[in-house]
Parts: structure tokens; sequence; C-alpha cells
């Protein structure tokens, strides 16, 4: 004789879909309350906090320290981080880490460069995520420099690390706004740098000009130095074109307007040699 079921196939059915709801909404829920390298995590209040699990809440060192000398300190960023970065509170995350700087124009508070007050806190956090998402992309971006398609890393991403490509873009375009005039990111920027070999680097204004030129001769003529000079300067009205001429008259000496290297549109540096 036959042994029948006792549960009916309908409710079989119903405990199979219910069942696999679970699973799916446990999941869910794992990866959305994902903190990983972030160091995050969001109160019921909605604000974000950035503590070492072993260190308690108002360690001032972790909060506020934006010098970071021990490697331990900031955890390396993986895919886990970057597939966290696509759930709703890696978004709140995002905001937080890119929002301006400056607090809101108000009827009480008409200075549009006025720090919010936990702007060192919050640059502490997104300059230790953004050193950690730096190193992580740095591998990509070296290997496309390797066949001329750097560009493809901010304009073509693999989608395996296109939201942690963004946020490095954010995080720049917030933080480090004067590179962007002449560079995608500061990948290009250090590029530009890393292999420049060894040199001599000057800030040189008018009304120094004496000291740098003789330290620069005595350089080339008594220690017979042959080592590349560059000389910055910000404008004609910090450098002028006798003095430039001056210095250029010496091999392997460069006089270079910082504006040419950076945007100085919101620095607005004035004779800052």
């Amino acid at each position: 004789m036959q042994v029948q079921s006792i549960l009916s196939s309908p409710l079989r059915r119903t405990l199979r879909i219910i069942t696999i709801l679970l699973i799916f909404f446990f999941i869910l829920s794992s990866v959305s309350r994902y903190h990983g390298s972030f160091e995050f995590s969001i109160d019921d209040d909605g604000q974000v906090q950035s503590v070492r699990n072993d260190h308690v809440q108002l360690d001032v060192h972790h909060t506020h320290h934006v010098a970071t000398f021990d490697p331990n300190d900031i955890k390396p960023w993986t895919q886990w981080d970057t597939e966290a970065l696509r759930t709703v509170e890696g978004q709140e995350v995002v905001q937080y880490l890119t929002a301006s700087s400056f607090k809101q124009l108000t009827p009480e508070n008409n200075d549009p460069h006025l720090l919010k007050d936990d702007f060192f806190a919050v640059l502490t956090k997104r300059l230790r995520v953004y050193r950690a998402l730096w190193h992580s992309l740095k591998g990509y971006y070296d290997q496309l420099a390797t066949e001329g398609r750097q560009d493809h890393l901010y304009d073509e991403p693999p989608t395996e690390i296109a939201p942690a490509v963004e946020l490095l873009q954010k995080l720049e375009q917030t933080t480090f706004p004067w590179i962007w005039k002449h560079h995608k990111t500061s990948f290009d920027f250090y590029s530009e740098y890393k292999n420049g070999g060894r040199g001599i680097v000057m800030c040189v204004g008018n009304g120094h000009t004496k000291y740098a030129r003789t330290a620069v001769k005595t350089l080339r003529e008594v220690v017979k130095s042959k080592l590349p000079i560059e000389i910055y300067y910000i404008g004609e009205f910090d450098l002028s074109s006798d003095n430039r001429a001056w210095f250029e008259q010496f091999e392997d000496v460069k006089t270079i307007d910082i504006r040419t290297v950076i945007d100085d549109s919101m620095l607005k540096l004035e004779g800052w040699a």
C-alpha cells in the first residue's frame, strides 16, 4: 500500500516558496549590513561612525588623526567592499564621504567657505578610504597603461570594479579638485612624476631670487652638480620674465608656472613662492 504524504502538494509548494524567500532575505540582509574595510556603521540616528572594533568610540586617534603611519590602521580594499557600494547603505556611505565640506548658506551664514563642524573627522575617514581604494585600483591602471588604454579605467571600467572607480573619482573631485584641470585622476598625475628620477625643486619668487641664484650658481659651478633643477612660480607677478631667463641660462634648469600643473581657480594661490 502506498504511503500518503502527511503534507499535501500545495502545502509543500508553499513551504518551499517560504524557505526560498527566507534564504533570499537573509542573504540580502547580510550584504546590506556589510561593513568590510569601510569600518563604517550607521547608527539608529543615521549617523555614520568610523571606529575600529578594538578601540573605544571616542578614541581621537582613530576618529580625527589624518596621518596614518601604521599600515594596520587601514585595511586593504576588497571586492566585498566594492559590492557593498551597490547596497543602499553603501550609497549612504558614499554620500557621506563625498558631501560638500562647507556649510550651507543661510541668513545666519553668508560665508560660502565656512567649513562644517565635523570637517576634520570626515576628512580623516575620507582619506583613509581613499588610500585603500587607490592602492586596490592601481594594478588595473598600470595594466591598462602598458597598453595605452588607461582612460578605459574611468570611461569604461570593468563591471566588477565600476562602483569603486566611481567612488575614487568622487573622492578626488571632493578632496583634490585642483588636479582635474590637467588630469583625469591622480593616477595620471602620479604617473607623470613617478619615473622622473632625481632632481632639485625650488619655489622661487622675485623677492627670493638672490638666494635662489646663489644656490643654482653654487650647484652648477662649485659643486658641479648636473641634477636637473625645476623652479616653480605662479604667474608673471611672482617671478618676472627676466628672472626666469637668468635661471634658464643654465643647463637642465627649467622654470614652471604651477598653474600649468594644477587648477588654481579654486586655490587662488598668490605669491606662494
